[in-house]
């Protein structure tokens, strides 16, 4: 009989610990501006630059494309 009710008392304490984590109100981050605020309005016509690093042991496929797309 108390094994019994032991078990009960421990799937009882699941089931509300679980409950207790899905009713947890989280705070979450993300990006203020997305596609529809910034995508129909002119930002400016500055030129963007994208900077690419590459060390002596890159191959020369890879830094030749860099040379291309430059």
């Amino acid at each position: 009989m108390n094994e019994v009710n032991n078990k009960f008392r421990y799937s009882e304490l699941i089931v509300l610990i679980f409950l207790w984590i899905c009713f947890q109100s989280q705070s979450v981050l993300a990006c203020r501006y997305n596609v529809r605020e910034s995508g129909f309005i002119d930002l400016g016509t500055k030129p963007y630059y994208f900077y690419g690093y590459v060390n002596k042991d890159t191959p020369e496929e890879i830094t030749s494309s860099f040379e291309q797309i430059s």
